[in-house]
């Protein structure tokens, strides 16, 4: 690496690289001992590990389960270690074959330190904007409580930031409410990460007002 110069790799690939640091999801990119790069995009309020050749065109994804959120990520050789989230576990450690794509759970903290306590399950909703656009979102709500009941529309920071699907100790005030008979609605509006460079860019110069409709719409 002499000459100084950058080489965009991921040019072709319609998503942010996630590096991992505090609050966010992803890793660092690191090489494992077949010569692909294993990093992290986000993509629909997931964290997909994926890999490439450098030099080469395809991005490969490693899928380990609908809805999941990778973070942490540490590879040796043909193995990878990363921090792993779904809908009902909040983050515990997990061993990928990165040949045979097997996932293997290593750690079972919460069951083992809090055996009576689980989260509730969110339920991903997808809402059609009056202008066509799709935002993506999901509903947090106690499957004991009826009828209609008293609802929390949580908007995420940044703009460009994004809620996910997995169980997420940082907001237990979700779970609260919901075990309380609330529902809590959290949604990927126009801005957010994980659905293009042009939803992306989507609420700049209107920030609070290209979004509107998508929070207003959906809840509706």
């Amino acid at each position: 690496m002499d000459s100084g110069g950058t080489t965009v790799l991921t040019a072709g690939l319609d998503r942010n690289v996630m590096g991992g640091a505090p609050g966010y999801p992803g890793g660092a990119p690191t090489f494992g001992s077949d010569g692909r790069l294993y990093f992290c995009i986000r993509d629909g309020g997931q964290s997909v590990l994926c890999s490439l050749v450098v030099g080469g065109q395809e991005v490969r994804r490693h899928d380990v389960g609908e809805g999941t959120v990778v973070s942490a990520l540490s590879v040796a050789g043909s193995t990878a270690v990363v921090r792993l989230s779904d809908a009902t576990t909040p983050g515990e450690l997990a061993v990928i074959d990165l040949g045979t794509g097997q996932v293997a759970r290593a750690t079972d903290h919460l069951a083992q330190a809090l055996p009576d306590v689980a989260f509730l399950p969110t339920t991903a909703r997808a809402s059609r904007i009056s202008d066509g656009v799709t935002v993506h979102g999901w509903l947090l709500r106690d499957p004991a409580t009826r009828g209609p009941a008293p609802t929390l529309l949580d908007v995420h920071g940044g703009p460009h930031n994004a809620w996910t699907g997995a169980a997420d100790t940082a907001h237990l005030y979700h779970q609260l409410l919901a075990a309380a008979g609330w529902n809590v609605l959290t949604l990927n509006p126009r801005g957010s990460d994980g659905y293009g460079q042009d939803f992306f860019r989507a609420a700049l110069g209107a920030w609070g007002e290209g979004d509107q409709q998508d929070f207003l719409e959906s809840l509706d």
